[in-house]
């Protein structure tokens, strides 16, 4: 050993770069060390293993392993659904007010009763509504003619003494209301009184009389002389109902004239509109 010389005794280190990790991430070493992700941005991460398709998901503590919620899994109030993927989904309400479970029928339409929306057969607006049969006394019988809110005879009736059906409609649910116009003749030399009237009765014409006219009509010198007759009537039918014009003479040989002076036709018959 030299003079001046000091000997050396021990070791020396020095430091490598980070040697500890905290927080979200945390290690420590040195070198190639492993590091583990415990939480994002202060939030920990649950330590529970996943399962297939699950994502983390934060549960109001920490992040967590959980199943993928696909889309909206449930409906409530005026429309129902749950499930996951395409469901059905039904409309149980309308605003809050229940939809009736009552299957419709053909037709029907949805109504509110005062609790709920429910299937009720469509009562048609006031005029819209036609007789849903129509017959008149064609000069021969009685004939079936195209339904209308006009029911016109279609030939003479010569009346008798008895009662006579010179026309009938059915009528659906409704309020109706009649305006009958009949142009009354006699071709006999003496006079005679025609009765006319509105009943709901074929078997017996002179009950359930809705409404009713009389006139008198004579022969003057060879020439008929005709006297119109007209009058109205109201009724209200909660079902399908027929209504029937009868006639009668206090003689033989009163006539009811389907035309008038210059052949003017539907001189004799009724209209029919529906008003509620």
């Amino acid at each position: 050993m030299t003079s001046g010389a000091k000997a050396q005794t021990g070791s020396s280190s020095s430091s490598g770069g980070i040697t500890a990790l905290t927080g979200d991430v945390t290690a420590s070493g040195t070198g190639s060390v492993n590091a583990t992700v415990d939480a994002l941005q202060g939030i920990a991460i649950s330590s529970t293993a996943p399962t297939s398709g699950q994502v983390l998901e934060y549960n109001g503590t920490s992040w967590a392993p959980t199943a993928l919620s696909s889309g909206i899994t449930a409906l409530t109030g005026d429309v129902t659904a749950s499930g996951t993927g395409s469901v059905r989904a039904t409309v149980d309400a309308l605003q809050g007010i229940a939809i009736s479970s009552t299957a419709p029928t053909s037709g029907q339409v949805l109504e509110y009763n005062g609790t709920s929306w429910a299937p009720t057969s469509f009562a048609a607006s006031p005029g819209a509504s036609i007789p849903s049969a129509a017959y008149v006394w064609n000069g021969s019988t009685l004939v079936s003619i195209t339904p209308s809110n006009n029911v016109f005879l279609t030939g003479v009736y010569t009346l008798t003494t008895s009662n006579a059906q010179i026309a009938y409609v059915t009528l659906p649910a409704g309020t109706w209301l009649f305006n009958v116009s009949l142009l009354a003749g006699s071709i006999a030399s003496t006079g005679s009184t025609v009765d006319a009237w509105l009943t709901t009765s074929s078997s017996s014409p002179t009950t359930s009389v809705l409404s009713s006219t009389s006139a008198q009509v004579a022969n003057l010198a060879g020439n008929s002389k005709f006297q119109t007759m007209a009058f109205t009537a109201v009724i209200t039918v909660a079902s399908s109902t027929t209504v029937y014009l009868y006639a009668v003479g206090s003689s033989t040989n009163p006539e009811i004239n389907n035309t008038a002076v210059n052949s003017v036709v539907n001189a004799s018959g009724f209209t029919v509109v529906r008003i509620a």
